[in-house]
């Protein structure tokens, strides 16, 4: 009669593995996290939200004229873009978006709406 034993480390090899895994994707998902992932979108146009995430990737607030060709950046005519063809609710649900440009923005474009001023170069 043979005698079979159970082996105890049957499994010793699964362990580093799954470890090494689970390691390597909590830190591929803490460095490629961006908080707009979990942003709601819904009540903002297609357009505004495209211009909006724009916006928030170039991550400055540009003026109307700079450099040393006195040019406006583009970045200046999408955002006036987006303050004059946003609503009111649009640039309000926008000031709790995670980049401080875009907050910037839509908090200009408020003050702006309720002056009744408009932004030029």
């Amino acid at each position: 009669m043979r005698r079979t034993f159970k082996n105890p480390y049957r499994y010793s090899l699964l362990l580093p593995v799954v470890s090494i895994v689970i390691i390597a994707s909590s830190l591929y998902y803490g460095i490629a996290y961006e908080p707009d992932w979990t942003y709601d979108w819904d009540g903002i146009q297609t357009e505004i939200r495209d211009s909006t995430r724009l916006v928030a990737e170039r991550d400055f607030i540009s003026s109307g004229i700079v450099g040393n060709s006195g040019r406006a950046p583009l970045q200046f005519y999408r955002r006036k873009w987006i303050t004059e063809n946003a609503s009111a609710e649009e640039l309000l649900r926008l000031t709790k978006y995670p980049n401080g440009a875009v907050k910037a923005m839509a908090y200009e474009g408020l003050i702006r709406s309720s002056d009744g001023q408009e932004l030029s170069c």
